[in-house]
């Protein structure tokens, strides 16, 4: 919408000086820095747009409602990713993400593919520091993401989701070493199950990502 704005701005701008410097009761001088100032904007919010691949951009929907008693019987782990409960088509990621209270909700969506397996990193949160891994399981937050958030696309037919629940404040503090331990996990190779991964990233040595509050799982087309 930003950019649509800026866009139409300096659209109306340049149409506007045109009109002027065809009219000959108008002198038809411009301020240079006017026009810079327009143009950098506008360059700039397309700039964050494009390169900002881990916003809502790409993801469609988010919601979070009461687990159904026929799904509980799949889920071994909080923030666990089943395939077929969870899917992936060539355009989107549709996910389901066992949950233990209402209030979490999705944050941020991350590349963290190899060069052999696509993979991301899904942040999610409930507004607290409190570890949640061993609490029941009562809610399922939904969601839908673009494909699209795969730099070099679907690898093997299959993308790895990394769930992490995480405090907004303190995983935007780490969030370069986190996101590098993420890749590292990734590229090291891992078992594509859904409980082999979330025991792996349990017992894996990381510094700032947080494995106590992690799990998730492979989705397959």
């Amino acid at each position: 919408m930003k950019t649509k704005f800026l866009k139409l701005s300096v659209f109306t701008f340049f149409l506007l000086v045109f009109l002027a410097c065809n009219d000959a009761k108008n002198s038809c001088e411009i301020e240079q820095a006017e026009i810079e100032s327009l143009t950098k904007k506008l360059d700039s919010v397309v700039k964050m747009k494009s390169s900002d691949r881990e916003n809502s951009e790409v993801n469609i929907l988010s919601s979070i409602r009461r687990i159904k008693q026929n799904e509980v019987q799949y889920y071994d782990y909080n923030y666990q990713i089943v395939n077929n409960q969870s899917k992936l088509t060539d355009d989107t990621m549709e996910l389901k993400v066992p949950v233990s209270n209402e209030n979490f909700r999705h944050h941020n969506t991350f590349d963290i593919s190899s060069s052999t397996r696509s993979a991301i990193l899904y942040h999610i949160s409930d507004g607290t520091i409190d570890e949640r891994s061993n609490n029941p399981i009562t809610h399922i937050l939904e969601d839908k993401v673009h494909t699209t958030i795969l730099n070099d696309g679907i690898k093997n037919d299959s993308v790895i989701v990394l769930v992490i629940n995480d405090n907004s404040t303190e995983f935007n503090a780490n969030r370069s070493a986190i996101l590098n331990e993420a890749r590292e996990f990734i590229a090291t190779g891992v078992e594509p199950t859904s409980i082999s991964l979330c025991e792996a990233i349990k017992t894996a040595d990381f510094d700032k990502f947080r494995p106590q509050e992690a799990c998730g799982g492979i989705i397959v087309k």
